[in-house]
């Protein structure tokens, strides 16, 4: 079917079947964990009031698909962004890159070619699929151990 993902168990005996509606609704959710999250520890991480959501999610029809792009909307983007840099200890990172991907699908090929730009340029770029990702992404961002986040 055209709205599910095939994916093979590690044992690569059986196939389930992830419905496009639940992966979207996943992603969601840990969207908003994170964003909530990051609300809640602006004090301790003040450049977390930077990051946004560029509104790439999925396109339903071609003539918004068009009118989008002409806007600026670009495929593939991660799903949350912090364009600001972070200096600390000699450490430095552009900015954070944050993609939410429900834990048994992956990437496409425009998602990894995006992460890899932000790399290049010095952005650190991680691919989570829970809130203590998020917080331990946010941690290295501000140069700091994960063991030390709440």
């Amino acid at each position: 079917m055209e709205n599910q993902m095939d994916k093979s168990k590690k044992n690569g005996v059986s196939t389930h079947k992830i419905c496009a509606a639940e992966v979207l609704q996943f992603k969601t959710d840990l969207q908003r964990k994170c964003v909530g999250w990051s609300k809640r520890s602006a004090s301790r991480y003040p450049l977390l009031g930077m990051m946004f959501h560029p509104g790439s999610d999925k396109i339903k029809t071609l003539a918004e698909s068009t009118r989008l792009a002409q806007m600026g909307i670009r495929k593939g983007l991660p799903r949350l962004l912090v364009p600001v840099p972070s200096v600390s200890k000699g450490k430095r990172y552009n900015g954070l890159a944050v993609e939410i991907k429900h834990p048994e699908s992956g990437l496409c090929s425009e998602q990894i070619s995006w992460i890899n730009r932000f790399r290049d340029n010095g952005y650190l770029c991680e691919v989570i699929s829970s809130l203590s990702e998020f917080k331990s992404a946010v941690a290295r961002f501000h140069h700091e151990a994960d063991d030390i986040i709440s």
